[in-house]
């Protein structure tokens, strides 16, 4: 019965969403639908033409508004195929030293022209990475001296040094970087060697370069020494690099069409009071909060083409194609795309927030938060695409051009794969280390049993009580009265992976790091609780606040709740009935004869399960 009602209320929800995005479509288009008979050549706006330079020195949600803005005025419609089409039969008669000619007819897009995809990498780097980094830095001498430079050359370009890719096992964390940072004896000067690769190939004039190092000279009594251990934990320091100092540059040539480069530094000494951008810190918590901002960023981008591929597509069934809006199975794709631009668009700009908001000198994990929302964001676009392409059928030929530009976008810093795993092994550290019970309570000592006892008396004492389930983060005092059901979906949800996380613990220790497949679903379950809650907090301030159509908003999250719960639950039983280190050693295996004969990769098969 529960099933039935569960399948009856989802059905409900998606059939009022659909329509009710429809009927605002109907009611606000002023135009028929025509198809553009001529595509007018469009030039390729430079950075400086709108002061797009200059980006950072807005907060960081509004930089994200105008990238998202961005994206959604370069998404190719599947309206301009058909005068695609024509000019690529015409391409035989256009010579072969005028093919640019060719780009320029059929418009500006990220698809079709390699100098856009340049340009919005520039732009991310520029805005989200270099200068924000700068401005983030306590060092008010380098700041000062970059923004006088900045102001005497508004063409000022600092690139981003962070990847040490080493092939062909990708890039490499930073406790393993070849470049590292040496403290001198006065404790005055950074001293650096290596390299870095992954650059665009363009010519910067500075570079931020993120090393490796063990010198922590602000700390009094590093914490290895209270922990009585002999060396220091690896940490990160991020310093300003000048063109002339770089040894060597290496040409890595094109890839996706992106040009990259290899500089080298060899003995480089930066005097820290003028190159300093962030002190020497353990687990680099900072810098890689630094690099996170460019996830961000990358996923309003791709928002932004969402979006307008879901406003052509609400049009072209309007207007072409309107008795497909009686069908369950249209309503069913349009609801899904709906609620996935919602859910993506709620992230986003919660963590966008959570950048303007948070004191990250605290060593606030925003990073992870960002590289849920990259994760997000490229899942939900070759999604919502392959919706796109079932609803538009022969006239969509632009699914696989775009989404191999999406492949593009999360090829940029770290992929969605590396973005998973990289998450759910800092959630299972985190929670091993301070909030899991069977290691916690060695730092309770004698006073652990009292604890566990207090504990169990207080859940006994408030379920007699409230004949309700034990509540420990009391998510009903912080929602709208009508999400009260989803509250407590979400906090069913988060009490499913304290359990799977705690089992999975005990169950591997220290090995939890090999078991990829676990830690997949693990970081699964965190993303999707992570997306419920800001779903959550978006619909109840658009309740709260009185916005219009507020009650869209609360349809939305209902059935992202719904939808959530049933996902955590199954993979709950799928954790739970999973073999110990079957599908693993056959990975093992499988790559390690790939390694050995230089055979081709296999894309690790992370949704499997055997039981």
């Amino acid at each position: 019965m529960n099933s039935k009602r569960t399948l009856f209320r989802k059905l409900f929800v998606r059939s009022n969403v659909a329509r009710w995005f429809c009927e605002q479509k109907q009611a606000f288009t002023l135009k028929e639908f025509e198809l553009p008979n001529v595509v007018e050549p469009q030039p390729i706006a430079t950075n400086l033409q709108f002061n797009f330079n200059r980006l950072w020195l807005l907060s960081k949600s509004e930089t994200i508004s105008i990238l998202e803005s961005v994206g959604e005025s370069l998404a190719l419609k599947p309206s301009d195929v058909e005068e695609s089409i024509r000019q690529r039969n015409e391409k035989l008669k256009i010579s072969a030293n005028n093919n640019n000619d060719y780009f320029n007819r059929i418009g500006v897009h990220p698809a079709g022209n390699p100098d856009v995809q340049l340009l919005i990498f520039d732009l991310i780097i520029q805005n989200c990475l270099s200068m924000a980094t700068i401005q983030e830095s306590k060092n008010e001498n380098l700041k000062e001296a970059i923004k006088e430079k900045f102001e005497q050359n508004p063409n000022l370009k600092i690139g981003f040094a962070w990847n040490e890719r080493s092939l062909p096992l990708g890039a490499l964390p930073y406790p393993e970087w070849e470049s590292v940072a040496k403290l001198t004896p006065d404790g005055s000067s950074w001293v650096i060697s290596g390299s870095k690769n992954r650059i665009l190939n363009q010519d910067y004039d500075y570079y931020i370069v993120f090393c490796r190092t063990t010198d922590y000279p602000d700390l009094e009594r590093p914490v290895y020494m209270i922990d009585n251990r002999d060396e220091p934990n690896p940490g990160v320091v991020a310093v300003l690099l000048r063109r002339d100092q770089i040894a060597k540059v290496t040409d890595e040539g094109v890839e996706n069409s992106v040009g990259y480069k290899t500089i080298t530094f060899e003995g480089v000494s930066l005097p820290r009071e003028h190159y300093e951008i962030f002190p020497a810190e353990e687990f680099g918590v900072k810098a890689q909060n630094a690099k996170g901002f460019g996830h961000v960023a990358t996923a309003s981008f791709i928002l932004g083409q969402m979006k307008s591929l879901l406003n052509f597509t609400y049009n072209y069934l309007i207007n072409e194609r309107k008795p497909l809006l009686d069908c369950e199975i249209v309503q069913t794709l349009l609801c899904d795309m709906t609620r996935k631009i919602y859910a993506l668009e709620s992230v986003v700009y919660m963590v966008a927030a959570m950048y303007d908001c948070f004191d990250r000198d605290y060593g606030a994990h925003l990073y992870l938060e960002a590289a849920t929302c990259k994760i997000l964001a490229v899942e939900y676009g070759r999604d919502i695409y392959q919706k796109a392409q079932t609803v538009f059928g022969s006239k969509f030929l632009t699914a696989s051009p775009f989404i191999d530009f999406i492949n593009i976008l999360d090829s940029f810093l770290d992929g969605s794969l590396h973005n998973r795993i990289l998450v759910g092994l800092q959630g299972m550290k985190l929670l091993g280390t301070y909030t899991n019970d069977h290691v916690h309570k060695l730092n309770l000592g004698p006073f652990y049993p009292m604890y566990m006892i207090k504990h169990a008396f207080k859940k006994s004492y408030y379920q007699k009580r409230s004949k309700l389930p034990f509540s420990e983060w009391d998510i009903k005092g912080y929602l709208h009265p009508s999400l009260q059901h989803e509250a407590d979906q979400l906090e069913l949800c988060l009490q499913v992976l304290k359990h799977s996380a705690e089992f999975s613990l005990l169950r591997y220790t220290k090995n939890i790091s090999r078991h990829q497949c676990d830690i997949n679903r693990l970081t699964q379950m965190a993303i999707d609780i992570f997306t419920l809650t800001c779903v959550l907090s978006r619909a109840s301030r658009a309740y709260c606040d009185g916005i219009r159509n507020g009650d869209i908003d609360v349809f939305t999250a209902k059935y992202i709740s719904e939808e959530t719960t049933l996902r955590n639950q199954a993979l709950l039983l799928d954790l739970e009935r999973s073999e110990i280190d079957k599908l693993e050693k056959m990975d093992e295996h499988i790559h390690h004869r790939n390694i050995k004969f230089n055979g081709y990769y296999a894309f690790p098969p992370l949704d499997k399960t055997f039981y």
